[in-house]
């Protein structure tokens, strides 16, 4: 069983956007894996920077520092983030 939400901005991040999904573990247990980006560069897309495994509130403040640091790097060359087909 999956769930898949996504915020328009995270709640702890201005500018990024989170995709919640939650998945059921081999142990019948529920598991938190959170996916950050943001809408852009482009009209119609999504970019997606970073995803970890979510165990407590705290886990978000590296990978939110290191999805900023490559949004940067996306904005600047759009190259370092090709389009998947």
């Amino acid at each position: 069983m999956a769930e898949r939400t996504s915020k328009r901005t995270s709640r702890f991040v201005e500018g990024l956007a989170e995709i919640i999904v939650e998945l059921l573990g081999p142990d019948e247990q529920p598991e938190h894996y959170r996916l950050l980006g943001f809408f852009g560069p482009g009209r119609m897309e999504f970019t997606l920077l970073v995803g970890f495994k979510k165990t407590t509130d705290s886990d978000y403040g590296p990978a939110c520092r290191s999805a900023l640091t490559r949004k940067e790097g996306v904005l600047r060359d759009g190259r370092r983030a090709p389009p998947c087909e």
